[in-house]
């Protein structure tokens, strides 16, 4: 028996959790800034919360990027405002897509990449569900 109610309690936290979570963001955008070349960058976005970060959304792809990026030639990534989200992180891909940019204002849109070193890989699931802490088992 407390296996079959535990097992409810289970479901009905991952229903919640899944509920609250924040969508994705939509496929961005990117344009180049500066003097054109032949290199290619891949962007993917996600959005956050005070409980996590979704998982990427597709990736955005430009083949005429500069081979150097920087003040004066750069990649502006562009996407849609997700509801909810407090902010946004940006990843390039590097072998695999990794971290470029936090963006802390949920309001921000858009990030130019100038060439910023990568970070951590972008995540595989999306965390930005309610927080399990929020619920006991008695209140479930």
């Amino acid at each position: 028996m407390a296996t079959t109610i535990q097992s409810l309690i289970d479901q009905i936290r991952d229903r919640l959790k899944a509920a609250a979570a924040l969508a994705p963001p939509p496929l961005p955008s990117v344009a180049n800034v500066g003097t054109p070349g032949a290199t290619s960058y891949s962007y993917k976005v996600t959005a956050t919360n005070s409980t996590g970060e979704t998982t990427p959304s597709d990736a955005v792809t430009t083949t005429t990027g500069n081979a150097t990026l920087d003040g004066t030639n750069y990649n502006q990534v562009t996407w849609a405002q997700v509801y909810g989200a407090t902010g946004y992180k940006l990843y390039r891909l590097d072998t695999t897509y990794k971290l470029i940019y936090t963006i802390s204002s949920g309001s921000t849109l858009s990030q130019n990449d100038q060439g910023a070193a990568v970070g951590a890989a972008a995540p595989s699931t999306n965390t930005t569900g309610v927080n399990d802490q929020l619920w006991s088992d008695t209140e479930l």
